[in-house]
């Protein structure tokens, strides 16, 4: 049964401007401020009657809700991708380091001796590239004062706009979103960190069905010149 529901997917036509269907992808709280803006502008130029819905499924997770068909793609920076997963680069991205806009210690800059004393936020994701950026830290002699431990990136701006004494590092992309809030403002980290890729995943039973080929592309084009990506 699951060959011949692969054969039949597979040759089914997929044509966007007519099609009436929901895709399913699997991202973080991070990935919907990231993905979902821009693919959702795409998507309703191009497929007007889809539609679209965003999980969080915990990393072991991701293979089996790709082979069923639950979810068409998984987006995002795994540590360790799933195996047997296709996965494309869309692109890389860098880290920085959010404080209060009313915490008169940090400047334009923030210095290494700052950022070891000032009390710090971290988002901890089984699927993130946390412990590398982590070891970038390590490597330079900078230990972190951990204050809170948290799964949430949309806590962050709110926290440290009532704790305007607590920091935090946080994509590039994050930190652009949080600081068009007026809450919070980006430095430059006090030591360079590695960029980490966004990627897009999917499992082998989809790889040759149409709607799927044609959402993977859709994404592709979208997201290969980020963050300048197209809005028209």
């Amino acid at each position: 049964m699951a060959k011949l529901r692969e054969n039949v997917v597979s040759q089914a036509q997929f044509h966007p401007r007519t099609a009436r269907r929901i895709f399913t992808l699997c991202m973080t709280d991070m990935g919907e401020l990231v993905f979902l803006p821009p693919l959702i502008r795409q998507l309703r130029k191009h497929a007007p009657d889809c539609t679209l819905r965003s999980v969080q499924v915990p990393l072991p997770q991701i293979k089996d809700i790709l082979a069923s068909g639950e979810a068409d793609l998984a987006l995002g920076s795994f540590r360790t991708a799933p195996e047997d997963l296709f996965q494309q680069l869309l692109f890389l991205h860098e880290f920085v380091t959010i404080v209060s806009v009313r915490n008169p210690a940090v400047g334009d800059t923030i210095t290494r001796e700052q950022f070891g004393t000032l009390r710090h936020i971290v988002v901890t994701l089984a699927n993130s590239g946390g412990a590398a950026y982590d070891a970038a830290f390590e490597e330079h002699g900078i230990d972190r004062n951990i204050y809170l431990s948290t799964p949430h990136f949309l806590a962050v701006p709110l926290l440290i706009d009532q704790h305007p004494d607590l920091i935090a590092t946080v994509p590039l992309e994050l930190g652009n979103v949080f600081a068009k809030l007026g809450l919070v403002k980006f430095v430059p980290p006090p030591v360079p960190l590695p960029s980490f890729g966004l990627r897009q995943f999917w499992h082998p039973r989809f790889h040759d069905d149409r709607a799927n080929i044609w959402l993977r592309r859709l994404i592709k084009e979208t997201f290969e010149h980020y963050p300048n990506v197209r809005t028209d």
